[in-house]
């Protein structure tokens, strides 16, 4: 990854982990189980980290508390990308 398109997937990722705390917000306002959206935060965070450790950065301390599967964080995040 070069450092344009490494920043790039990075704030992609930081705009889908923000999507997803208003998403788990809107559904603790409404009264439904969260249970689903927390994991993929979960999920998106632990991509998060792993970008960046993988590219040297720090991790920021807030997205740096959970673990979870990166695969299908990465799945997410193309199946948001396709066209519509």
């Amino acid at each position: 990854m070069d450092g344009v398109g490494s920043a790039e997937r990075i704030r992609v990722m930081e705009d889908g982990i923000a999507q997803q705390v208003a998403e788990i917000e809107r559904l603790e306002r409404s009264g439904q189980d969260i249970s689903n959206a927390a994991h993929q935060l979960t999920l998106l965070r632990h991509t998060l980290k792993e970008m960046r450790r993988q590219l040297g950065q720090r991790p920021v301390s807030e997205l740096d508390t959970r673990q979870s599967d990166i695969a299908a964080a990465l799945k997410f995040l193309s199946q948001k990308s396709r066209p519509r």
